[in-house]
C-alpha cells in the first residue's frame, strides 16, 4: 500500500526503483541510472555514471571513425602522385 492505494509494480519498471533515473545529455531520454545504459566514468568512481547514453556514445563514435577515414582517405589521395 503507497500513499493509501495498492498499487502492483510492473517487472519492467524495478530498475527505475532501484536505481533511479537519469537524461542522456545528447538525446534527453530518460534511463535507468545504471551500467547497463550509461558508461560508468572511471576517473570519478565506480558509482559514477557518464552523462551520456550508450546509444549516443556509440553513434557519436561512429561518426567520428568514419569521419577520420575518411580524412584519411583524402590525405592518402592527395598524396599519391
Amino acid at each position: 500500500m503507497v500513499g493509501g492505494v495498492d498499487e502492483v509494480i510492473a517487472p519492467e519498471h524495478y530498475e527505475y526503483l532501484l536505481f533511479g533515473t537519469k537524461l542522456c545529455a545528447t538525446c534527453g531520454t530518460p534511463l535507468p541510472a545504471n551500467s547497463d545504459f550509461f558508461v560508468v566514468d572511471k576517473w570519478r568512481g565506480r558509482c559514477a555514471l557518464k552523462s551520456e547514453c550508450r546509444a549516443c556514445k556509440a553513434q557519436k563514435s561512429k561518426a567520428g571513425y568514419l569521419r577520420r577515414k575518411d580524412q584519411e582517405r583524402e590525405s592518402r589521395a592527395d598524396k599519391e602522385p
